[in-house]
């Protein structure tokens, strides 16, 4: 199955937790981020690693209504 992993860099090495859409990995990312657990990455299903931010830009301007101004 096809998932999105969150990744969490800590202190302790990096930690991934496999979420099935991207709203659930960017809630996690949200959650982890928000906690001050390390810096978190989003990885689409066979896709690089991006900061949570710029997953969150790109996923928000892929939406069909979305309209910057």
């Amino acid at each position: 199955m096809d998932t999105f992993t969150v990744t969490i860099e800590t202190p302790a090495g990096p930690l991934s937790l496999r979420r099935e859409t991207a709203e659930a990995a960017i809630e996690t990312g949200r959650t982890m981020q928000r906690e001050g657990v390390g810096e978190v990455f989003i990885s689409p299903p066979g896709g690089t690693p991006q900061p949570l931010a710029e997953f969150v830009s790109a996923a928000i301007k892929e939406l069909p209504d979305w309209d910057p101004a």
